[in-house]
C-alpha cells in the first residue's frame, strides 16, 4: 500500500554505500585475525603468505580455506572461497609455473575444476596482483 508514496530515488546513495561497504568479517566462527593465522598457518610457501598478507592489509575478504585437495581433479587448492555457494579455487604460482610441463598440468587442473564449477583464479608471482583483485571483486570485496 506504501509503494506509491515511497521515493526509492532518496535512499540511492545510501543503498550504493551499502552495496559497496567493505565491511570484513570472518568465513568461520573465528574472528578476523585468528582466522588469518590459521590460513597462514596451512600455507605450503612464503608466496601464499605474503598474499595472504596482501589481503589482509587491504582488508580484502579472506579465502574461506586453504591446501583443499580436490581429488576428482587431482589437485590441491591453495586457497578456495566457497560460501554461498559459489566456488573459487585460487592458486598462488611461484616460478616452477614458469615452465611448459607445469604450465600445461596447471591448464588440465583449471579445466577440470571448471568442469565442476569452479571459477579458477591465478596470481603468478610477477602478476599485478591489484588488476586480478580488481578484475574479481565479487571474490575479494573492496571498493573499486
Amino acid at each position: 500500500h506504501e509503494h506509491n508514496i515511497l521515493d526509492r530515488h532518496s535512499i540511492r546513495d545510501v543503498l550504493l554505500d551499502l552495496a559497496q561497504a567493505n565491511v570484513q568479517t570472518s568465513p568461520t566462527a573465528n574472528n578476523r585475525a585468528t582466522h588469518l593465522d590459521q590460513l597462514l598457518s596451512l600455507c605450503d610457501s612464503d608466496l601464499e603468505r605474503d598474499w595472504l598478507r596482501y589481503l589482509h592489509e587491504a582488508n580484502l575478504r579472506l579465502p574461506d580455506d586453504a591446501q583443499v585437495y580436490i581429488e576428482n581433479c587431482q589437485t590441491r587448492l591453495d586457497f578456495v572461497y566457497n560460501s554461498a555457494g559459489v566456488y573459487v579455487a585460487v592458486y598462488i604460482d611461484g616460478s616452477h609455473h614458469d615452465y611448459a610441463h607445469q604450465q600445461a598440468r596447471d591448464r588440465q587442473q583449471t579445466d577440470c575444476l571448471e568442469d565442476y564449477g569452479y571459477h579458477v583464479i591465478r596470481f603468478g608471482y610477477r602478476d599485478d596482483w591489484n588488476a586480478i583483485i580488481e578484475n574479481n571483486r565479487h571474490v575479494f570485496g573492496g571498493r573499486s
